[in-house]
């Protein structure tokens, strides 16, 4: 029976061990992997941002100066566009940044997307590509302006635009089209997808995160060495009745 006791303490150890050991590694694994991917969001100014959304989606007709977004924005927005048309001369296509055929573009400021808080006139001075901070299919931030993403063969393309540089002081109904002098020959459209973003909280480092780990560790350890006499008490217990 003492033996029997024994067996049943020294197994109820070994498995209380090896769950203390699973919890530190999986702990030591968290902290060390999610941070890396807590903090892959959208790096603009130092600040590191997260895409809430999409907010709404707005279809941008080649047909007309400009379409109006139904919600608010302000701040830095997320914009992922797609969808060619003509806007230049059939059969000659063109997306947000680029015409798709071989023809030069005849003037390398028109024929692009264009954005702004109030209605558009096809004045190329509305073109997005003024408006870009952060090219999220590059994955860089953008520090000089007018910047055009690289060309993309499925004519879409995601980035962030900082409306403080359209002009917008607090929040504003948002405009969309393509920059163009005459509207009635045209055809196709965009697709524009708008998504606010919110400031990421703060992750702690690597380091941060280990040291605390080990601090729970080591209560663990005592713990289980305060349990150990407790056991070796109530075993030494168990052999005097026993005996």
């Amino acid at each position: 029976m003492a033996s029997y006791a024994k067996n049943m303490l020294i197994s109820n150890k070994l498995i209380s061990r090896f769950r203390a050991v699973c919890l530190v590694a999986v702990m030591a694994w968290f902290c060390m992997f999610l941070p890396d991917v807590a903090r892959a969001g959208l790096v603009i100014g130092g600040v590191t941002y997260t895409v809430d959304g999409p907010s709404e989606t707005v279809i941008a007709p080649f047909t007309q100066p400009s379409t109006q977004s139904t919600n608010f924005f302000g701040g830095l927005v997320h914009i992922k566009v797609s969808g060619t048309g003509v806007a230049y001369l059939s059969p000659n296509l063109n997306d947000a940044f680029y015409l798709l055929n071989s023809v030069p573009n005849p003037d390398p400021n028109y024929y692009e997307m264009t954005m702004d808080n109030v209605a558009l006139t096809g004045n190329p001075i509305q073109d997005v590509k003024n408006f870009i901070v952060y090219d999220v299919d590059g994955g860089n931030e953008v520090l000089s302006r007018p910047y055009k993403p690289g060309f993309r063969v499925d004519s879409t393309y995601s980035f962030v635009v900082d409306l403080g540089l359209v002009g917008v002081t607090s929040t504003s109904q948002l405009y969309f089209g393509v920059s163009d002098g005459a509207y009635g020959d045209n055809s196709g459209a965009f697709q524009i997808e708008i998504s606010r973003l919110t400031q990421a909280a703060a992750v702690p480092e690597p380091a941060s995160c280990i040291v605390a780990v080990l601090g729970m560790g080591y209560v663990g350890i005592a713990r289980w060495r305060c349990r150990k006499r407790v056991r070796r008490a109530c075993s030494g217990a168990v052999d005097t009745a026993l005996d």
